[in-house]
């Protein structure tokens, strides 16, 4: 069976989100949401919060120089604005 993994961080767009995980799940392909603000609630462009299936803590997992380009890489995706 095909997996997907759907990352998501504060700022989504909800439909442009969640639209494919139901259509996906309704053919039967199994689905992760992935939060990668290293908290299990990602909040939409529309304050929409929705429960990632998996909060990323990969802040918490690394240390040393690792941890600190997974940290900047954290912050500038926190950061990026939906165009």
């Amino acid at each position: 069976m095909a997996k997907v993994y759907e990352f998501l961080a504060d700022g989504f767009e909800e439909i442009e989100a969640l639209a494919p995980v139901d259509i996906l799940r309704r053919g039967g392909v199994e689905v992760r949401t992935v939060s990668i603000m290293g908290r299990e609630d990602v909040i939409g462009a529309h304050n929409v919060t929705v429960k990632a299936d998996i909060p990323l803590m990969l802040r918490g997992m690394v240390s040393g120089p690792l941890g600190d380009a997974v940290e900047k890489i954290a912050d500038v995706l926190a950061t990026v604005p939906y165009v």
